[in-house]
């Protein structure tokens, strides 16, 4: 029922006999023929490097001078293509006489489409020119802790956002309206739910690009840390249902887990608890001082490190919840190795981690000319947070170590 209602709302669905004169709908065939042949070719601007770039950095001195196109991309051509894709994306949420009508909605993304031929050219030109090399990837060498917005980091995710990341975004999204057409044509039912799901990615990562372009180097780090939330949210929320009776309230079959494996999986939870915290913590710092510096002395293989640390911390939680999802059928020696090995890598992670805070952004969060105070009941925070996480590894480790051995003595 939902699903009908939901097609019948985005006006696509297959109208009853009665509702349309047959000529008009061989009318509204021949015009989705056309849209779904213009797809095809939208799905096929090129977003790649120019043939023959070569991947070298480009002089800083360059970048500067191109700072119009720069301007022209993030603040001109990227929010025209987020616009037309959310308005393509939107359609299902339309008001009801745009459900209503299928020529209606089939000329608005036809609208859409005419722009997109525009837009999308220019982009890519305007890239081309900004960027004529390929971007290198940051590594331990590379060293531009002045650059600010130019640096290493900002350019080459900028460069793989809208080289990548939007090329496929758009023809995911590009080819779901081609589905949907099809289906129109048929008379089938259609499911436009995947299209308002793929133009939110897209707009993910258009306002990626645009913060790597143009937002400072704290806002960046600030939107890493908000984006590890959900996902430690997801693995903690997801340890205490795998321990607990209410999996079976969830539709889950298997067999719970075994005292040992619980008692294990328990000594977990002020680790997945706490890294969690870490990253709230930080997230709720978020500057409003207009005098705070926007960039920080980091080097961009620093900032890689920041970035990379950040996916090894959820890597090695999501490891352990599956270690003990899976402890009763595992060998209790690996079980209880690899929930070790992640824990020593946690901690170490976290050190690293710290070491760059307090050097680098403490200083732009909490300069001594304006906010000593803050700044000091900040540090002390993080020193208790230090403590309260060394103890729960310490714990867990504990934990590991005794599982291994009660189970092989059972």
């Amino acid at each position: 029922m939902m699903r009908r209602l939901f097609a019948t709302r985005f006006g696509l669905s297959s109208p009853a006999p009665q509702a349309i004169e047959p000529e008009e709908k061989q009318r509204l065939d021949r015009q989705a023929d056309l849209i779904m042949k213009e797809f095809g070719r939208l799905g096929e601007y090129d977003f790649c490097w120019p043939t023959g770039a070569q991947t070298e950095e480009t002089p800083i001195e360059q970048l500067r001078s191109k700072n119009t196109l720069r301007t022209r991309l993030d603040s001109d051509l990227l929010p025209s293509i987020n616009e037309q894709c959310s308005r393509l994306a939107g359609l299902p949420r339309d008001p009801p006489h745009v459900g209503e009508d299928p020529a209606l909605c089939l000329k608005i993304i036809e609208e859409i489409q005419a722009n997109l031929h525009q837009t999308l050219p220019q982009t890519i030109q305007t890239l081309n020119a900004l960027f004529p090399n390929r971007i290198p990837k940051p590594d331990e060498e590379t060293n531009d802790q002045g650059f600010d917005e130019f640096k290493i980091y900002r350019l080459y995710h900028l460069n793989a956002s809208i080289r990548t990341d939007l090329k496929d975004g758009l023809k995911s999204l590009f080819s779901e309206f081609h589905r949907i057409l099809r289906d129109f044509k048929d008379g089938g039912h259609t499911s436009p739910c995947l299209i308002e799901f793929e133009g939110c990615k897209i707009n993910q990562t258009i306002d990626w690009a645009i913060s790597l372009s143009k937002a400072s180097e704290l806002s960046l780090i600030w939107t890493l840390w908000k984006n590890e939330i959900p996902e430690c949210d997801e693995e903690f929320e997801g340890m205490l249902i795998q321990m607990g009776p209410t999996r079976l309230l969830d539709g889950e079959h298997e067999a719970l887990l075994s005292p040992p494996a619980v008692e294990l999986g328990t000594s977990l939870i002020p680790v997945f608890k706490l890294s969690r915290l870490f990253f709230n913590k930080l997230s709720q710092e978020r500057v409003t001082k207009e005098d705070v510096a926007s960039f920080t002395e980091m080097s961009s293989a620093q900032l890689s490190s920041l970035d990379g640390w950040i996916e090894q911390i959820f890597s090695s939680i999501a490891s352990m919840h599956f270690s003990i999802k899976n402890a009763d059928q595992d060998d209790p020696v690996n079980t209880s190795a690899a929930i070790i090995d992640e824990l020593e890598t946690l901690k170490a992670v976290f050190r690293s981690y710290q070491l760059l805070i307090d050097k680098y952004i403490l200083p732009n969060l909490f300069p001594n000319s304006l906010d000593l105070s803050s700044r000091v009941c900040f540090k002390d925070w993080l020193d208790s947070w230090t403590t309260s996480f060394s103890k729960a590894i310490h714990n867990a480790i504990h934990a590991a170590n005794t599982y291994e051995s009660s189970t092989i003595i059972s």
